[in-house]
């Protein structure tokens, strides 16, 4: 494989034993969970006209890229690969969100 950057999608995840020797081999991984972060939100906005076409992406750009470079930062910090760090990741906003009684967790 002469990939150095994979980008999961549409909720299939490349397997344990695979992904652990893509990333050996030095190959970054980015969870489908990420790429697919705030997209069904902010199309619902756009389904209840709460957006437009064109706003819709630039939101889903802004949201995707500030989820990476937190996953990114949290990675390079903690020395640990991108799913480790995604799953932090949601941990923390799910904890965020139950903190401001948003959610239950």
């Amino acid at each position: 494989m002469s990939a150095s950057i994979i980008i999961e999608a549409a909720n299939l995840p490349i397997e344990i034993g695979i992904e652990e020797r893509l990333i050996n081999k030095g190959i970054i991984i980015v969870p489908d969970f990420i790429c697919n972060s705030g997209a069904a939100a902010f199309f619902g906005m756009l389904a209840s006209g709460q957006a437009n076409f064109e706003d819709i992406f630039e939101k889903v750009e802004t949201n995707v890229n500030n989820s990476l470079n937190d996953i990114l930062e949290h990675k390079s910090l903690f020395n640990c690969d991108i799913r480790e760090s995604a799953n932090h990741y949601v941990l923390k906003i799910q904890r965020s969100l139950a903190l401001s009684n948003k959610i239950n967790v």
